[in-house]
Parts: C-alpha cells; sequence; structure tokens
C-alpha cells in the first residue's frame, strides 16, 4: 500500500495527509522515507503552529530545539504556556517540579514575596529561542488554572511551580528582552471565578521598556477571560491604553469587578479601530456602556458578540438592542446574542432573562456544520433569515436564550431580535442580585 502512495505527487499526498487525525498521520509517515518526506510540510503546519511549554527547563529548551530546525521553526505562530497537569505520566513528569526536588538550581525559584526569582540560565533559552529563530511566533496565550498553587496559595507542594501570573510575566519579558512583534495575546480562564492573575506581581517596569513597546506597538488581538480584583483594572487597562492597532478585543471578567472596568474602558477609551468585539460574563453594565464600543467603531465593525451580559437594575435589552440596530453599522456581518439578562428592581421578585421563543414557530432549515442539540437553525418568515436559536440546557425543549446569524441583512435581523425578545422574570435566585445594589 505504501509503495502505490508514494506514487502519486506531492499535492495529492497532502490532501490526503490533511484529512488524517495525528495517529493516522504518524503511521503513515513511518511506512517509508519518501511518504515521510512527502508529508512533512502537512505535519509542520498541523502540529507545530502553535507549540505549548510549561516553562519548565526541559520545556525550555525543547522550544529551543524547534527554534534550531529551519524545516519547523518557519511554522511557529502561537506559543500556549500552560501548567503542568496534576496528572503525570512518567514520561511527562518533569524532575525540577518532584515535590522532592525543589532546590533543583535550574528550576524557578519563589522569592517570599511571591516573586519568582530570575533564572538567567532559563531566560538565556528563552531570548536565544526568540531571537534565533521563532520570528514568526507572534501570539502568545496563556491558560489560567489555579490547579497546584499556580496562582494563590503558595504552599510548600506548589511553590516553586510557575503560575498564571508567572507565565504572564515570562510572556511580557520575553517581548521586553526580544522586542518580537507581537499581534495577539490571550489569557484563557478555564473555571469561573477562580482563574485570577495578580497584577500585582507582574513588572510594570516592562511597559516602558524601549523593546517591550517596540513589539507591543503590533498588537491586534487581545483575548482577556479571566477573573479580576478591583486593583488589577488599571493593568487590563494599559493593555489596551498601548494598543494603538487593536482590530480584536474580547473580554470576560467573570466577577464584580466587570463593573469598575467596563465604567473606567467606556470613559477613556474610544477603539475605532475594533472588527471584532465580544463582551461576556460582564456583570451591571448601562445601556450607554454596552453601546459605547460598538458605536465609536461602527465604520469597521464586523461582528459583535454579547454573550452573558447583565444589565443593571433600571437598564433594559430591548432598549439596548434597538440602540444597536439605530447604530447601523455598514460593515457588521455576524451578531451573537445569548444569556442576556437584567438584573431586578427593589420590589421585583426576581431577574429577567432575555428569551426568543417566538422565533421556534419558524421553520426549521438544515444548518451548517456545528448544530446540535443545544442549538438549530431557523428560516425566519416571511424575512427569509437562517437564524441559529441556541437552547437552554443543551434542550432543544428548553427556551430559546440566544441567536446567531451571519449574513448581509442586519437591519431585518435587529427586527426580528427586537420583536421577538421576550423578558421571562427568574422567581428562584441562588444569589440575589439585589443584595448587591442595598
Amino acid at each position: 500500500m505504501s509503495s502505490r502512495l508514494e506514487t502519486l505527487n506531492v499535492e495529492t499526498i497532502e490532501t490526503i495527509a490533511s484529512k488524517l487525525d495525528i495517529a493516522s498521520l504518524f503511521a503513515v509517515r513511518l511506512a517509508s522515507k519518501e511518504l515521510s518526506r512527502k508529508t512533512f510540510h502537512i505535519f509542520a503546519i498541523s502540529y507545530f503552529t502553535a507549540i505549548s511549554t510549561d516553562l519548565s527547563p526541559e520545556g525550555l529548551q525543547r522550544i529551543k530545539g524547534i527554534s534550531g530546525v529551519d524545516s519547523l521553526r518557519f511554522h511557529v505562530r502561537r506559543l500556549v504556556i500552560q501548567q503542568q497537569r496534576k496528572v503525570r505520566t512518567a514520561a511527562v513528569k518533569s524532575r525540577h517540579f518532584d515535590d522532592d526536588n525543589l532546590e533543583n538550581p535550574s528550576a524557578w525559584h519563589r522569592q517570599d514575596s511571591g516573586h519568582l526569582e530570575p533564572n538567567l540560565v532559563l531566560l538565556e533559552t528563552l531570548k536565544a529561542s526568540f531571537s534565533g529563530g521563532l520570528e514568526n511566533c507572534q501570539a502568545f496565550q496563556i491558560e489560567v488554572c489555579d490547579d497546584l498553587g499556580w496562582n494563590a496559595g503558595y504552599n510548600e507542594r506548589g511553590r516553586h511551580r510557575p503560575s498564571s501570573t508567572d507565565a504572564v510575566g515570562v510572556a511580557f519579558l520575553i517581548i521586553a528582552l526580544t522586542g518580537q512583534p507581537i499581534i495577539e495575546l490571550t489569557i484563557n480562564g478555564t473555571q469561573q471565578y477562580q482563574n485570577r492573575l495578580d497584577a500585582e506581581r507582574i513588572p510594570s517596569f516592562l511597559f516602558d521598556q524601549p523593546k517591550f513597546k517596540q513589539g507591543w506597538s503590533n498588537i491586534q488581538t487581545l483575548n482577556l477571560h479571566h477573573s479580576i480584583k478591583e486593583e488589577d483594572i488599571e493593568w487590563c487597562m494599559a493593555l489596551i491604553s498601548n494598543a494603538q492597532l487593536l482590530q480584536t478585543l474580547s473580554i470576560g471578567f467573570m466577577a464584580l469587578s466587570s463593573m469598575p472596568f467596563m465604567d473606567r474602558l467606556t470613559s477613556e477609551h474610544e477603539l475605532p479601530g475594533l472588527q471584532d468585539l465580544a463582551m461576556s460574563n460582564i456583570y451591571a453594565p448601562t445601556l450607554s456602556q454596552i453601546i459605547k464600543l460598538p458605536q465609536d467603531a461602527q465604520m469597521n465593525l464586523e461582528r459583535l458578540s454579547l454573550c452573558s451580559v447583565t444589565l443593571r437594575p433600571g437598564h433594559y435589552w430591548r432598549a439596548t438592542l434597538s440602540e444597536l440596530r439605530d447604530c447601523g453599522f455598514p460593515r457588521l456581518k455576524y451578531v451573537h446574542l445569548c444569556y442576556l439578562r437584567e438584573m431586578k428592581l427593589k420590589n421585583d421578585s426576581g431577574d429577567v432573562r432575555i428569551v426568543f421563543d417566538a422565533l421556534l414557530d419558524s421553520p426549521v432549515m438544515p444548518g451548517p456544520e456545528g448544530a446540535g442539540p443545544r442549538s438549530d437553525f431557523r428560516l425566519v418568515q416571511p424575512s427569509g433569515l437562517s437564524v441559529r436559536l441556541i437552547h437552554k440546557n443543551h434542550r432543544a425543549s428548553d427556551n430559546v436564550v440566544g441567536v446567531q446569524y451571519t449574513g448581509d441583512d442586519m437591519e431585518t435581523f435587529w427586527s426580528v431580535v427586537i420583536e421577538s425578545a421576550e423578558r421571562l422574570r427568574l422567581e428562584s435566585m441562588m444569589v440575589s442580585s439585589q443584595a448587591f445594589w442595598t
């Protein structure tokens, strides 16, 4: 079989290889040297576009090794920094992270203040990797998780393991040391309300370094999805303030601190160059704050997503959606609205959820790949729009809590959404929002 495949041209073999899972692709590559050669390109772009590290010495040496191989380093576009998992096999268990090896001289060590001590060997490894080969790596992705003492609680078992905050600091240090042009930063939390960064432990002087300014001036995409404390707001604002070319902003802070953040963001910044704006897990913004950022980017905005946004008491989603419709975004092609809520007034029995159950009367139509038990596509009549309906609790029998539309007829879409929006009172709440306001 392998001899027959070998006779095919490279383009045909690459097309076949691109459809295979990792195990099958490895099997093909092991079949013969010729197949290994002809599938190398698809192998490289499939598995080296994003490379990951846990900041261990072994992990950083692997990054340095990739940076020294011309046929691999060219494909690297993203560095993912994530913690070592609690369950580790012997093959990947890093010696310097063993609880019995906290004094390993080649590893990171934490001071009593909570800061990591500079490790010149590891920092030089990082600098050499980016200065000497990973010039196409222009995106950093930090996976935030509290597991194993990565954030708060520096006990002896987790004291010397780099935390999510340390990972952000190391990423910024790479920029400050090399001037690496960065176009994307993603800080991604995995557990709601527990994925906090300690911005006070991220060296603020890095923002003033010439090479950091040089590298950060290229930033176009900021994805900030983690919990913040109120004292971290200044740091988040600095990220946005220094992003003059920002085109994509996705924020989801999953905490009450999102309220003062929105106050600051909408009062101090105009982001006219935004093309993609996503706000999720935002607590207690006003109508004007929701409108402000899209309105500033009116002429350029192409995508808008509002998910799990709870308006402040006395502010209503129907009025907010009407304001968005009246903005008349000329380039808008995609809108996603999901889990929209209104906080209750003093004498109300519960918060309000916005549902779109009226759209269930529209006929079902075959949808693109991705539709499932949680959503379906409806052909909204008489407008003829194809709108994706998102159901609560992954069951089509439950309320429609969201809508998604891609297309050119935004004026009709907004009208359909506004007309179908219903206010569903939530009588029983585990935590009353009224307690926050009284």
